[in-house]
């Protein structure tokens, strides 16, 4: 497996090159939905446009949010909750609010509303072709058992706090989905937080997984991701922990088949 340039975000396996959902000339775009889209649905936005770029990902995954209702097409996010994100290191001023359109049942292929409600205004107005895309956010939530983000509009300001709680931990566990979805599952985005967009890689399949021994597999991945959390340290040696100058080694150690590292 040789890493090819950043900006082309693909792996050549045995020669081939392994593309990934995120890849294929096309953006993976999300859609997050409320309401009024003032607080929830921008919330859910800005938190998981940060969490796209702080995995790297900002290049190929598109978010955007709206509204299933006209209350306040135009209007900025709410501000009690421009106030708790920009505690928490999110930027939602230059949102504006707008309504849901039948062209965006094409153009973005997650749609998740924050809750049941309008995720049943969603679907009435769905096409039929496109009813897959339909969702909820917290269906990808691990660590909150109900399917529903609260509206915190006529609320107090701890509202706005639990929306924030939620659709970070949403947002983590669907951006990895995302990315497992084109990697075979072999590593989560979360091994490309805090990398710039210029860092971080894409995995893809590993081919005849199958055939190799477990323990060649485990020290694979322990190298790699080492060698993505500290990409300026070059490799790390797998007994003593000790840097070593040459990453190919290390890695051509764990996992034979991946040639010509460098």
């Amino acid at each position: 497996m040789v890493r090819c340039p950043l900006k082309d975000r693909r792996w050549i396996c045995n020669g081939e090159v392994a593309v990934t959902k995120l890849e294929e000339n096309m953006e993976t775009r999300i859609l997050f939905v409320c309401m009024g889209n003032i607080c929830r649905s921008p919330t859910a936005e800005a938190v998981f446009r940060h969490q796209v770029k702080a995995a790297g990902f900002d290049q190929v995954i598109h978010t955007d949010s709206a509204g299933t209702h006209d209350y306040h097409i135009g209007n900025p996010p709410d501000e009690r909750a421009q106030n708790a994100a920009v505690r928490r290191g999110y930027d939602m001023q230059e949102l504006r609010a707008r309504q849901v359109q039948i062209g965006d049942f094409e153009a973005f292929h997650y749609i998740l509303a924050m809750d049941e409600d309008n995720l049943a205004l969603l679907k009435r107005q769905c096409p039929p072709q496109y009813c897959h895309k339909l969702g909820l956010l917290m269906q990808y939530s691990k660590k909150f058992t109900g399917k529903k983000v609260p509206d915190p509009y006529y609320g107090g300001r701890q509202g706005f706090e639990e929306v924030l709680d939620m659709v970070e931990e949403a947002g983590r566990e669907l951006l990895d989905h995302i990315c497992n979805e084109g990697s075979g599952g072999m590593i989560p985005a979360s091994c490309t937080y805090g990398m710039d967009s210029k860092q971080a890689i894409t995995i893809a399949h590993v081919r005849e997984i199958g055939s190799i021994p477990p323990q060649k597999i485990r020290n694979f991945l322990i190298c790699l991701s080492r060698m993505l959390f500290y990409p300026k340290k070059r490799s790390w040696d797998l007994q003593e922990k000790q840097l070593k100058p040459n990453a190919g080694v290390c890695l051509r150690q764990a996992m034979p088949t991946a040639p010509n590292l460098p």
